[in-house]
């Protein structure tokens, strides 16, 4: 069971992927955008360093 709002210093692969719920991709005329994260997933982004925040910027 998943306990919400709890501190942890060993997050699993699993909580990682479910934080990054709601990021979508829009493709216009041929670009890819990268849509719908939130300040929390972008903190999130920053611990994971500068390759994924190049990727979802």
């Amino acid at each position: 069971s998943m306990v919400k709002n709890k501190t942890t210093t060993k997050p699993t692969a699993r909580w990682v992927f479910l934080k990054f719920e709601g990021i979508d991709t829009l493709e216009l005329d041929g670009q890819s955008f990268i849509t719908g994260v939130r300040e929390h997933q972008r903190r999130l982004l920053k611990l994971l360093g500068q390759l994924y925040e190049a990727v979802y910027s």
